[in-house]
């Protein structure tokens, strides 16, 4: 994901990975999502979300692109590059 977001950050891109559950199924700690981001190799932000509250947006790894305004105008249950790329674009038009 680090090589698909890296030609946008300086447009303001800030790519954050927000993980919803550990390997076993538990809610994560500070300490997965280092593991996480270090088995990875990712560079951005790897947050996790202790209450759960993100759920409601899937129950797998899930992609939401949002524009300048923090409105999501993305979302995607999985992973698709090619069609995340073509969403971050359309997000940072304006800002072309």
């Amino acid at each position: 994901m680090d090589d698909l977001t890296a030609p946008y950050q300086d447009q303001g891109l800030q790519p954050w990975f927000i993980m919803i559950a550990n390997p076993n199924g538990n809610v994560p700690s500070k300490f997965d999502c280092q593991t996480f981001a270090a088995q990875q190799g990712i560079k951005g932000r790897v947050l996790y979300d202790p209450t759960l509250g993100s759920q409601v947006y899937g129950n797998k790894e899930t992609v939401v692109v949002t524009n300048a305004k923090a409105e999501i105008t993305y979302k995607q249950t999985g992973i698709n590059l090619n069609a995340i790329e073509q969403a971050v674009k359309k997000a940072l038009l304006p800002s072309l």
